[in-house]
This record gives structure tokens, sequence and C-alpha cells, in this order.
């Protein structure tokens, strides 16, 4: 394990446990008052279950983008090096060998580079910048859940205050004075906590996505210039 993954491993256990010590503060307080933070969760309905799911999802995807979503897990500084030399040598086999056995982005320029090596320049370049492209978008589907989960939560969070809302009216509208209040306060709370829930969810998972994106942006960068060396490499290894 790095340094860069032991940082975020050490980071990711202070929130938990903030978490864990404010939660642990709103439940003592709730229970003083009667009402404990499982009880409100609870009064939301069935779409708190749903926002629950959708929270276990982001806190996964958030932890496995962390670690995947690396410019030296993509696109490693090494294998553009060691690959330039072998390609510029003209050394196909080798570069085939290596292709077969790597697992990042960067094989996808080399396979490019390596079956369009006899190809005019022009489409060895657009053959190798079309696979870095490809490359791009499967990472970029990694993280686009977390866009979804951004927008999906909100949605669903609205949902949630419409139904507690169409209740509080039914409520005003169908129950006696003496279990009115008592119904519409609960209507009114599902209404709040929903779409409190949804944000709750749904602000995080959109901030990790830009985040993400970012580093995606920088990584792309990268990928450019290493499909520039290796077009280069091969127009170099041409007799």
């Amino acid at each position: 394990m790095n340094t860069s993954n032991i940082k975020i491993y050490i980071i990711a256990m202070l929130c938990i446990l903030n978490c864990n010590y404010v939660f642990g503060q709103e439940t003592k307080i709730s229970t003083e008052h009667g009402i404990t933070v499982l009880q409100t969760l609870a009064s939301g309905g069935s779409i708190m279950y749903v926002l629950l799911v959708l929270s276990i999802l982001t806190v996964a995807l958030v932890l496995h983008s962390f670690s995947a979503v690396r410019s030296q897990s993509l696109i490693p500084n090494s294998f553009v090096k060691d690959c330039t030399v072998i390609v510029k040598r003209g050394d196909f086999a080798r570069a085939e060998t290596i292709a077969e056995t790597s697992k990042h982005l960067g094989r996808d320029l080399l396979q490019a580079a390596i079956i369009h090596r006899n190809s005019p320049q022009d489409k060895v370049e657009n053959a190798i910048q079309n696979a870095g492209t490809r490359a791009i978008s499967r990472v970029h589907q990694r993280i686009i859940y977390l866009s979804n989960i951004g927008s999906l939560a909100p949605m669903l969070g609205l949902l949630g205050t419409v139904v507690g809302l169409i209740q509080a009216f039914n409520t005003i509208a169908v129950q006696s004075e003496g279990a009115k209040a008592l119904m519409l306060a609960g209507d009114i709370r599902k209404a709040m906590v929903t779409t409190a829930g949804g944000l709750i969810v749904g602000i995080p998972a959109m901030g990790f996505y830009f985040f993400f994106k970012g580093r995606l942006t920088q990584i792309t960068a990268d990928l450019e210039v290493a499909g520039e060396q290796l077009a280069a490499a091969v127009e170099d290894a041409r007799p």
C-alpha cells in the first residue's frame, strides 16, 4: 500500500469517526426530547430506505474511485517511457507482449500504435487518439454513477415531500380535530425528512463526481501526451 492510499484511508476513517460522533450526539439530544434519529429517519417512509441504499453505493463508489481514478494507476509514467523506447527501436514483438500483460489505459494506446504501425502517420495518430478517447470514456463510466445518484437522490427527496404534503392535506380534510394535530405533524415531518435525506445523499455525490471529473481531465491530458510520444516513436521506427 503506497503513501497516497494510506492518506486516503486515514481521511475516510476520520470522516467515518466524525459521522459516528455527530450521529451519537444527535441521538443523545433527540432521545432527551423523546424522538431518536432512527425514528426520525423511519418517519420518512419507504423513500428513506431507497436513499439509504444510494448512500451506501455512494460511499462504495467514492472509495473505489479514490484508488482507481489516479494518473499513476491509469497511465504510469514508466510505462510510457519504456514503450516509447521499445517502439522507437522497432521491437514490436516486445511491445505486443507488454500490451497483452498491461491492464491500464496505456495498453489501448500501445495496441493502436502496434496495429497501425505500417499505416500513414496521420492514420497512426488518429488511431492512437481514438483509442485514448475510448479508454477515457470507460473510466468516465465508473464515476458517472455518482452524478446519477447526485441527481436522483434530491428528486426522490422531493417525491417524499410531495407525498408528505398530500397526506398532510388529506389529514386536514378528513381527520377530526382531536387527532388532526398529531397526524399533521407526522405528515409534515415526513415531507421535511425526505427532503433533507435527498440533499444529504445528493450533495456529496455530486461534489465527489466533480472532484473525480477534475482528476479525469488531468488524466486525459496525460493520455494525449503519451499518445503523441507513441506516435512519434512509430514514425522514428520506420525504415
